[in-house]
């Protein structure tokens, strides 16, 4: 059950993280529309992944989720090979399961795009360490900056 809080927890926060960053990005005269492409496809992902789930769930029964869980502990490769009877033996799980993943997909590509457009857009160096770099001499390929 804690399990599936803290999850619920990461998807809902991605979703909003991705709708933040794309009315930040608005804000800022930034390009948005790929953030909130994401954030859409986010939440449509965990929506499905909740539909398929509701309805594989339903159809496995407790029976079923008490045998995944058994032989998850004592098989773990019948339980991944969906044996009949299990989690992974019913179709809607596994494309509960498969939405999961586009929603996860999605949450990490926005992630890395924002911080790609951040480090992009980052000040070129200022103030002292300019200084410091324009009086640093040029080095020759090879050579070390340490003293020696």
């Amino acid at each position: 059950m804690a399990h599936l809080f803290f999850a619920n927890g990461i998807f809902m926060g991605g979703i909003l993280f991705a709708l933040g960053a794309g009315l930040f990005s608005c804000q800022q005269g930034k390009p948005f529309r790929l953030q909130l492409a994401l954030a859409a496809a986010g939440t449509v992902a965990f929506v499905l992944m909740g539909c398929f789930g509701n309805r594989g769930f339903k159809q496995v029964g407790e029976h079923g989720r008490k045998e995944s869980m058994v032989l998850m502990k004592d098989d773990y490769l019948s339980y991944c090979k969906g044996v009949e009877g299990t989690m992974h033996g019913n179709v809607y799980i596994n494309m509960s399961a498969a939405s999961e993943w586009v929603l996860l997909a999605s949450i990490a590509c926005l992630i890395f795009t924002t911080l790609r457009a951040d480090l992009r857009d980052f000040p070129a160096a200022t103030g002292r360490s300019a200084a410091l770099c324009a009086a640093a001499p040029a080095t020759e390929a090879g050579t070390s900056l340490q003293p020696p």
